[in-house]
């Protein structure tokens, strides 16, 4: 099934997104809605230099779906933010409705999904920057 829009949650994301640049509250963001979570976790360690150590645990519960859709789903209104300020970007987000989960903090060179995988910076960028027929020649 293809993703659903949902365009009072967009709104909502849109302004809490708005007013938290506003404030200065983010490091970095970034739109889930293509590729999801890990692509969009991955592309910000890249773009950044920085790796994150991520808890599914919270988003498989909150969420209740499965880790497919926890890592990969393309569903609107959701965002990645990174924060030296997370208590005020949960007020934020409060304050528009909008729901937050704390998956972990961001530093070092490894991407690490706990309990799936820890991955070096160096690789991904690695694989992420090889041609598809070198990831797939036979």
């Amino acid at each position: 099934t293809a993703p659903q829009g949902e365009l009072p949650a967009e709104r909502n994301r849109a302004a809490g997104l708005t007013a938290g640049a506003a404030r200065h509250l983010f490091g970095a963001a970034h739109d889930l809605s293509e590729g999801g979570l890990a692509a969009g976790v991955s592309e910000a360690c890249l773009r950044w230099g920085v790796g994150a150590q991520l808890d599914r645990a919270g988003l498989l519960d909150r969420d209740g779906v499965d880790l497919t859709a926890a890592l990969f789903s393309e569903s609107a209104a959701r965002a990645l933010v990174s924060t030296d300020d997370p208590e005020q970007v949960e007020a934020l987000a409060a304050e528009h409705g909008v729901p937050v989960l704390r998956l972990g903090p961001t530093g070092g060179a490894d991407l690490e999904f706990s309990g799936l995988f820890t991955l070096p910076l160096a690789e991904l960028r690695r694989v992420n920057l090889a041609p598809l027929r070198d990831r797939f020649a036979a």
